[in-house]
């Protein structure tokens, strides 16, 4: 049996992690609440002002209506739907980075998960399979979502979701086939739904409980 880290400093940032995976949850749903919310007041708005007004101005108001829908859920959730997923792959990269470098210090391990190749989370992985001998063969399924996760990302901050441009386009569409809440517009555009937010802090949440429940 592989010993655990007695280590509180391993126990802290365990909480931590959990704590800071319910206040991302919380945080995007508040969000949506809010733009749902929204979007009823805009319903509301179009009920008070039709009454009376002649077609012109029925015609001319459901121009304006329409800008203001469009402005709420092609802007606004786009933007915190986006911006949320790369700050979720932040957390993961530096929660990874901050478990490998505890490691290095409490047991000298002589080879730096920075000697392996791939991004920063595969290399992390490596590190912590080979040198620390954490099993992952129960987070698969994490693991191969985060692949995903990554080209996502990626095309999120380089090219802003436009895949026309990006150099693994085929890849998007094949994730995008693939995966539930994922879809492209016209071939061109990620668009992404709510629930990929919380399939993304379901994924991170159980990866860390494998890997915390073998250190401490």
């Amino acid at each position: 049996m592989k010993p655990k880290i007695t280590d509180i400093g391993f126990y802290l940032s365990k909480f931590k992690t959990e704590l800071e995976l319910s206040k991302f949850k919380q945080y995007s749903e508040e969000m949506e609440f809010k733009f749902s919310k929204d979007i009823e007041e805009l319903k509301k708005k179009i009920d008070n002002l039709w009454h009376g007004l002649n077609d012109y101005e029925k015609e001319k108001l459901k121009e304006t209506l329409l800008l203001d829908h469009s402005d709420l859920f092609d802007i606004h959730t786009k933007i915190h739907r986006r911006s949320t997923i790369v700050s979720l792959y932040i957390f993961l990269e530096s929660s990874l980075n901050y478990i490998c470098k505890r490691i290095i210090n409490k047991k000298t391990y002589l080879k730096k998960h920075d000697a392996y190749k791939g991004n920063i989370i595969n290399k992390a992985i490596l590190f912590l399979e080979k040198d620390a001998n954490i099993d992952f063969s129960k987070s698969k399924l994490e693991i191969e979502f985060f692949n995903s996760l990554n080209k996502i990302r990626n095309c999120i901050v380089h090219y802003d979701g436009i895949i026309t441009e990006y150099n693994h386009r085929d890849i998007i569409k094949q994730i995008a086939a693939e995966t539930d809440f994922l879809t492209l517009d016209s071939e061109r555009e990620i668009i992404i739904e709510h629930i990929y937010i919380l399939e993304i802090i379901k994924n991170i949440g159980s990866f860390f409980d494998n890997i915390y429940n073998q250190i401490y």
